[in-house]
């Protein structure tokens, strides 16, 4: 598996065909369940895990926290368009 370590909302692409696509993979990494938890800074500011922001050690749920982000700024864009904008 891989760790992206840079999910923000400008790498998620959404489309009805495909639905959410992970994009730019500079920042990737390899790693798998087992192996040893990643360190160093990588990543946009305003995105990043606590983990990271506070130098620790971690694995591919800083993942998980970037997608979360994305999720909420989603839900936070829709909240501010005028009623009746969902075309």
């Amino acid at each position: 598996g891989w760790v992206h370590r840079d999910v923000k909302r400008r790498n998620v692409r959404f489309s009805e065909a495909e639905g959410a696509v992970l994009i730019d993979f500079d920042l990737a990494v390899p790693w798998r369940a087992g192996d040893a938890p990643l360190t160093g800074w990588a990543g946009t500011e305003g995105w990043l895990a606590p983990e990271v922001v506070l130098q620790r050690p971690y694995t591919s749920s800083v993942d998980l926290w970037g997608l979360g982000l994305v999720l909420l700024d989603e839900l936070f864009q829709l909240r501010r368009q005028p009623r009746g904008a969902f075309v």
